[in-house]
């Protein structure tokens, strides 16, 4: 396994250098409704990111929608999208074409628009490939199967996730109050409020308790003990890197609740995603002793339902989304995947941290060998090392992007208090 690790070895580096994504600017009006829109053909026209999704999630869920009695119509500038029916019979007019979904080859868009008006799909293909020539010649890995012990391992590797996440929750569970937040949150889901003043806090709380533990050498560190990937990583190495991508973690999870935000409920999202620990189970249970499934699935996570982005929509946010939308569409329900991806995630230190972080061998050499390992399951899975390379590569390279939503995800706890959404 160490023999193919360092063939590997050099991957994760060189995506991890390669050029980041810019969000391009809304200088454009969307064809559909009339809201601030890129300048970028979304599956054939120039339409918003939220009428995009619509005509996404329409497709790929192969939604027959009734007719339209009220006779009503797109209005240009209008919040309110009217009925789906007509939305979507809009979407349809103004050139979106459904066979255009899920397309991995995409055209440039028409040179009518602009020369600098590319699809999103050549933005994309850019965004995760850029700089990646040299990973593309890396030598072949031998046609090994998969193995039991590599099987273990990632067995391995679920048990300490979770047991991070239930680390995670008990420091939760020292927040007053807590429970009783919690439940008022998950209740007002049912009456169609989307967040609440104190469970927004409360998150807050959370996230700062959790930093100052991990600064402080406090009880999150038990759980991150079990990664005996990183017994060899300097200490110094370990804290610095930890207390930074202990944030990307909180970023990634909510990308999975987001993309299986298809499941009914609210226990179905969880385990779907892989957060649904022993210990939030057990605080689940006590809240809602008699009826576990009478809390729907959490909807407000995209960027359509973002109080904030619809007060005061920026650049950083589409890309905050985007970013969300892709690592989630990616892993979604996989939880092994989920697990190889955290390891990865909580092993790679960030653009701004120091060079003794940045430089450390002995977290290159976990960075390389869960990079194959993520590899070898890959093509366990789809079958195919041509398949398996490329989502890996893209993988990788979405970890800088996570580390990017993370500056952006304090941005926006500020931007919030200056408009006052607290």
């Amino acid at each position: 396994f160490n023999k193919l690790a360092y063939q590997f070895a050099g991957i994760h580096s060189l995506v991890m250098k390669a050029k980041k994504w810019r969000p391009p600017p809304l200088n454009k009006k969307c064809k559909v409704c009339g809201d601030p829109a890129a300048p970028i053909q979304h599956y054939g026209a120039i339409v918003c990111y939220s009428c995009r999704a619509f005509f996404r999630r329409s497709v790929v869920n192969k939604k027959a929608f009734s007719s339209c009695f009220s006779d009503c119509s797109i209005v240009l500038g209008s919040k309110q999208k009217t009925c789906k029916k007509c939305r979507f019979d809009k979407c349809m007019q103004v050139g979106m074409r459904p066979e255009s979904v899920g397309r991995i080859k995409f055209k440039v868009a028409e040179k009518s628009e602009s020369s600098s008006e590319v699809s999103d799909g050549v933005e994309e293909k850019a965004r995760c490939e850029s700089s990646l020539t040299e990973i593309k010649k890396v030598p072949p890995v031998p046609d090994l199967d998969f193995t039991l012990e590599e099987e273990f391992r990632i067995y391995e590797l679920l048990v300490r996730k979770e047991n991070l996440m239930d680390g995670i929750f008990e420091i939760s569970l020292q927040i007053p109050n807590f429970l009783g937040i919690w439940k008022e949150f998950l209740l007002s889901q049912c009456f169609g409020k989307l967040m609440t003043e104190d469970w927004r806090k409360c998150m807050i709380n959370k996230n700062d308790t959790i930093i100052c533990n991990l600064m402080t050498g406090g009880s999150l560190w038990q759980s991150l003990d079990m990664f005996s990937e990183f017994k060899y990583v300097d200490q110094s190495v370990k804290i610095e890197t930890m207390g930074f991508s202990i944030i990307v973690l909180h970023i990634f999870n909510r990308a999975l609740m987001m993309a299986n935000s298809d499941r009914p409920f609210y226990v179905d999202q969880h385990k779907a995603s892989g957060t649904f620990t022993k210990k939030f189970k057990e605080a689940f249970e006590t809240i809602f002793p008699d009826n576990q499934y009478g809390i729907k699935s959490l909807q407000h996570l995209s960027w359509e339902k973002d109080d904030l982005f619809q007060v005061d929509p920026s650049h950083e946010d589409i890309f905050f989304f985007r970013t969300q939308e892709a690592i989630g569409g990616l892993v979604k329900d996989d939880i092994k995947m989920g697990a190889l991806f955290c390891t990865l995630m909580l092993a790679t230190p960030g653009a701004t941290l120091s060079e003794a972080s940045k430089n450390d061998q002995s977290l290159k050499t976990v960075q390389n060998e869960i990079t194959l390992l993520l590899f070898r399951y890959l093509r366990d899975k789809l079958s195919n090392s041509d398949q398996a390379s490329s989502l890996t590569n893209r993988l990788v390279m979405l970890i800088g992007d996570l580390h990017i939503c993370r500056d952006i995800h304090g941005q926006r706890r500020q931007r919030r208090k200056k408009i006052s959404l607290y």
